[in-house]
């Protein structure tokens, strides 16, 4: 039998070009190698980054949530299973959102907001936020022991006869102090209802209102409203700029918006800015009539299920009858949005390679009408 000849890598070798390679299931279990190892994978913030940078599996859209469920791919990436919770998170939660791998939301019946990584099994819980509406986590990754901060937004109307007007107000939670505290900033805008899944980039939280995108800025105590950007064929029509048409992500650092024309194009802007004057860019462009076309064999349930629809005009009756709706987009080489039944409760996850023009079924029991959360999982545990 023939010998197998030992090969020793240096360290940085190790650390540096094959634990980052590794799938992040194995890396995870690597931590019972030795305690250096273990102190590198769960507490090093630059491993971390470097790895989520150089590992080929993982992807923004890795790991996703709704309010209740959390999905969690396989390490082929060819399928998703349904996370259990039921050790880590109470009964009775709902997710809000995501950032720099950790989902965050509410516990209703014990009113505390909790932040969890669900790769490392750690769970944070913030008591008595009752008061607590919607809310985005502030956390910095590279800088885990800096502790985490949530920002709250909240509505309040004013009516005097025919006079209305909207106000967001903010409240700032700090782990360092455990202390919540009223931000003297506010802001006028004509839509009191806030979606689900706002987001954090850049210094700061970002929440998707009807034709704009209300920012707060945490370090300048400062809040503004940054106009949708709109399209020849929108015209800025409500019907398009509800929760079915628009969502907002981050992508590389920048706001994304995915939004669905009422020709059925998905188009993806991205915020850009500079000493506070910000430009939406537009980054992609895709025909959902195209997609369709290209893609007739994956599509032919979907169309079945819409009455009245003919091939050569799917794409427009999908989005005439409100049942396809685009998903926040986090980078990477593929779009994501949901179709659902007629007359089911749950919808199905599509995914399109822009390089390939290759459609995928991802998930087919996505609960209808609930907000998705993608997020790139990390190995650091939940901040305190």
């Amino acid at each position: 039998m023939k010998k197998i000849k030992q090969c020793e890598f240096d360290e940085e070798v190790i650390y540096q070009e094959i634990l980052p390679r590794l799938p992040i299931k194995s890396v995870f279990r690597s931590k019972l190698v030795c305690k250096k190892w273990l102190n590198l994978i769960t507490n090093d913030p630059l491993f971390n980054a470097h790895y989520s940078q150089k590992c080929p599996n993982i992807t923004a859209s890795s790991f996703f949530c709704n309010t209740s469920k959390i999905f969690i791919s396989s390490d082929d990436d060819d399928d998703y299973h349904i996370f259990n919770h039921s050790a880590l998170l109470p009964d009775g939660f709902n997710i809000s959102g995501s950032a720099n791998g950790l989902i965050y939301g509410v516990c209703s019946k014990f009113t505390q907001i909790f932040i969890c990584n669900p790769i490392t099994k750690h769970t944070v819980y913030i008591p008595n936020t009752s008061f607590v509406s919607s809310f985005a986590l502030v956390w910095d990754p590279y800088n885990p022991n800096s502790g985490f901060t949530i920002v709250s937004a909240t509505e309040d109307v004013y009516r005097e006869e025919e006079d209305y007007s909207a106000y967001a107000l903010f409240k700032v939670y700090s782990s360092k102090t455990g202390k919540w505290q009223d931000s003297p900033e506010f802001m006028v805008h004509n839509d009191c209802y806030f979606k689900r899944c706002p987001v954090y980039t850049g210094g700061k939280a970002y929440w998707s209102l009807g034709f704009d995108v209300l920012l707060f800025d945490i370090e300048k105590d400062v809040a503004d409203l940054i106009r949708f950007p709109a399209s020849d064929n929108t015209h800025y029509n409500h019907h398009l700029l509800d929760s079915s048409y628009t969502e907002i992500g981050v992508c590389d650092g920048e706001v994304s918006y995915s939004k669905l024309t009422k020709e059925a194009d998905l188009e993806i802007w991205l915020l850009r800015g500079k000493n506070d004057e910000f430009e939406w860019v537009k980054k992609h462009t895709v025909s959902l009539q195209r997609i369709i076309d290209m893609n007739c064999d994956v599509m032919s349930n979907e169309c079945e299920n819409v009455p009245g629809m003919q091939q050569k005009t799917a794409a427009k009756d999908l989005v005439k009858h409100r049942v396809v709706k685009p998903l926040p987009f986090s980078g990477g080489e593929a779009v994501w949005f949901s179709i659902s039944d007629w007359n089911d409760k749950f919808q199905r996850v599509f995914t399109f390679n822009l390089r390939t023009q290759e459609l995928k079924l991802t998930c087919d029991n996505f609960r209808k009408g609930l907000p998705m959360c993608p997020f790139v999982p990390t190995l650091l545990p939940c901040p305190t």
